[in-house]
């Protein structure tokens, strides 16, 4: 588990790309598309616990990032509501004081040639998307796939 959050969970939070794991939920239930998919964990605390938090990273608990995000995109989902934002910002600010405990922890780590760091608004290259900005998500060669 990354000890700051991870990008790789911002991406799956909100993305003007479906995410594998969004395609294949979509794949169960042929009556919702990836947003409406994205909608139904929006808010799951654990989730939203997931995204990063140190403190050189963007602040992924101010929901006036993710209305700005949503605004550029021309996005269809929701934002995670304030209060679930809130609560996860409260845990992300307990966590540097807690002792670890290795009966309830566990590490994990993969392997990826890149992880993702950060993210930036792009332009479409299809004209009849002009004027409208995508997610371009940054990644290092530095990693494990998920944490940096």
């Amino acid at each position: 588990m990354p000890t700051t959050g991870s990008c790789r969970f911002a991406r799956r939070q909100r993305s003007s790309l479906p995410n594998s794991t969004q395609a294949k939920l979509s794949l169960l239930d042929i009556t919702q598309d990836t947003d409406q998919i994205a909608d139904l964990v929006r808010d799951y605390p654990g989730l939203l616990e997931l995204l990063p938090f140190a403190p050189q990273d963007p602040d992924l608990a101010d929901l006036n990032r993710w209305k700005n995000i949503k605004a550029t995109t021309r996005a269809r989902w929701q934002t995670a509501p304030d209060d679930k934002l809130g609560s996860a910002r409260r845990t992300w600010q307990l966590l540097p004081d807690a002792a670890p405990d290795p009966r309830y922890m566990c590490n994990a780590a993969g392997c990826r040639p890149v992880t993702v760091v950060d993210y930036q608004f792009a332009d479409y290259d299809q004209p009849w998307l002009a004027g409208r900005k995508r997610i371009a998500f940054l990644a290092t060669g530095e990693g494990d796939g998920t944490a940096t």
